[in-house]
């Protein structure tokens, strides 16, 4: 029972990061939101830009590599609770990327770096939806 819960909930997560992505870039490209509607000097610029690049870039190896961790691997296999809770860590360190990333090219256009971060994410993210786990009761 445990395991369709939390099935459910992962793809609801995995959902909430995609729709509020996909609301965002509607928003914007249909003009609803100004874009950029935040502006800012290009000294700022690059460092918001620059930032985000570091961000992503250890964000998303982490976040697959995430529940290959042995102590993390050891906890989520023996508790249900704590497969939920590490595998919402995992999603939220790609799937906050990914927002981040958008709202920064929407909002402060940093050229199109911050683009290509969150494509990148999104593809991280494809990569750890949730799947079903195998059931310990065979």
């Amino acid at each position: 029972m445990g395991n369709k819960k939390n099935n459910i909930i992962l793809w609801a997560q995995f959902a909430g990061y995609l729709f509020q992505v996909c609301l965002f870039v509607i928003l914007c490209e249909s003009g609803f939101l100004e874009h950029p509607f935040y502006i800012v000097s290009e000294e700022t610029e690059y460092w918001i830009g620059v930032i985000a690049v570091l961000l992503t870039v250890t964000a998303i190896p982490l976040g697959l590599k995430f529940m290959t961790f042995p102590r993390i691997k050891e906890k989520a296999e023996v508790s249900e609770a704590a497969y939920l809770e590490y595998a919402s860590i995992q999603m939220g360190l790609i799937g906050g990327t990914l927002i981040l990333n958008t709202l920064i090219y929407y909002g402060i256009a940093t050229g199109v770096t911050c683009g290509y971060l969150a494509l990148i994410s999104f593809v991280a993210l494809l990569f750890i939806s949730p799947k079903t786990r195998p059931s310990a009761e065979g």
